[in-house]
């Protein structure tokens, strides 16, 4: 088997694997196309994907959806915000104020069976990626991603 079919398959398994995970169902991503890069997991149009100017290098073609870590696939806020619309598990939902302490990177007390990298919302949004250990939910997403002067203003 060639390098280039060998790296696919396992491009294919981590994705299902991340799709599993959230329950992702496959329709809801077809308009994107995914690959392995760094010990990450890449999305992009198809477009985008297949689009090689002659003379023109391409540093990255597409936006990070996860990393690959020994034990775990760690979303990222900006992939989650994305493609986890659609995800039927491991999804929370935070009130008014236990969104504010997420969003200004403090750690929230919630009672959810789930645990690992969970989707954080409020009401209909994504707010970003959580990882939720012991009831306590700690805010995965970047201090340069939380807007707070508008989110307050969304309250």
């Amino acid at each position: 088997m060639e390098r280039d079919s060998v790296l696919q398959k396992l491009e294919r398994i981590r994705i299902k694997e991340f799709l599993e995970t959230y329950e992702i169902d496959e329709k809801d991503i077809k308009e994107f196309e995914f690959f392995l890069f760094k010990e990450s997991v890449w999305m992009t149009t198809k477009e985008v994907f297949n689009f090689n100017p002659k003379g023109i290098k391409i540093v990255r073609k597409g936006l990070r959806v996860y990393r690959i870590f020994e034990h775990s696939l760690k979303p990222t806020t900006s992939g989650i915000q994305i493609i986890g619309k659609n995800a039927k598990k491991k999804k929370v939902y935070l009130n008014p104020s236990q969104a504010l302490k997420f969003m200004k990177g403090e750690k929230v007390e919630i009672s959810s069976k789930e645990r690992g990298f969970v989707i954080v919302c409020f009401k209909d949004t994504i707010l970003g990626v959580g990882l939720l250990k012991n009831k306590e939910l700690k805010s995965q997403v970047p201090r340069s991603k939380r807007i707070l002067k508008d989110f307050k203003k969304a309250l």
